[in-house]
C-alpha cells in the first residue's frame, strides 16, 4: 500500500439471497481487483471469508445481527482496524486503514425506512468518524441534490449536516429511488 491507491466500490444488495450475493461478489471482486467493498441492505448470518486465488477477503459484519445492515469486505493484505460499531437507528460498519503517512476511515451505513432519523443522528454518526473518511450510506434519506426523485425531511436534514461539515457527495448521474 505504499502508493496509497485503494480501489473501493459500493453495493446496495437490496436484501437479495446470501448465496446469490456471494457468487456475484466473488466474480466482481476477482474481475475488478477490488480492495474494499462497502455493502448495504445485507443480511449475513456470520462473517464470511472469501478466497479468490491468492487473495483472501474478510467480511466485517456486526455479530448477532439478523436484519438488514451494512458490511465491509476488505483484502486480507490491507492492514486495518475495526472501529466501534455505530448502532442506533442506523447501523454502520467502520474500519480504519493506517500506516506511517496515511490514515483513512471507511464506513458502510444503513438505516431502514421505518427509522425516523433526525439531524442529531446524522451529527452523531459524523462525529464517530475521523477527519478523513469515506462513508457509503443508504439511510433512506431522499434529496434531489443526490438525484432522488423527491426530497424528504430526512434528506433535507442529512444534506444540511453534510453542508455544515463540508462533506462531499458523489453519486451516479442516474436517478435513485
Amino acid at each position: 500500500m505504499s502508493k496509497h491507491e485503494i480501489k473501493i466500490v459500493t453495493w446496495n444488495v437490496n436484501s437479495i439471497e446470501q448465496k446469490l450475493i456471494i457468487s456475484k461478489l466473488q466474480i466482481f471482486l476477482e474481475i475488478h481487483k477490488i480492495d474494499i467493498e462497502l455493502i448495504n441492505e445485507i443480511i449475513l448470518l456470520n462473517n464470511l471469508i472469501l478466497e479468490l486465488g491468492d487473495t483472501k477477503y474478510i467480511t466485517i459484519y456486526p455479530q448477532n445481527t439478523i436484519r438488514d445492515g451494512s458490511a465491509v469486505i476488505i483484502k486480507e493484505s490491507i492492514v486495518y482496524y475495526e472501529e466501534t460499531q455505530y448502532q442506533t437507528d442506523m447501523q454502520a460498519t467502520t474500519i480504519s486503514i493506517k500506516d506511517r503517512n496515511f490514515s483513512l476511515v471507511v464506513s458502510a451505513a444503513y438505516s431502514s425506512r421505518r427509522h425516523n432519523l433526525k439531524k442529531k443522528h446524522y451529527l452523531d454518526f459524523l462525529r464517530s468518524l475521523e477527519e478523513k473518511f469515506i462513508a457509503e450510506e443508504d439511510l433512506n434519506a431522499k434529496n434531489t441534490y443526490w438525484r432522488a426523485r423527491l426530497t424528504t425531511i430526512k434528506g433535507r436534514e442529512l444534506l444540511s449536516v453534510m453542508q455544515e461539515h463540508e462533506c462531499n457527495n458523489y453519486s451516479t448521474d442516474k436517478p435513485i429511488y
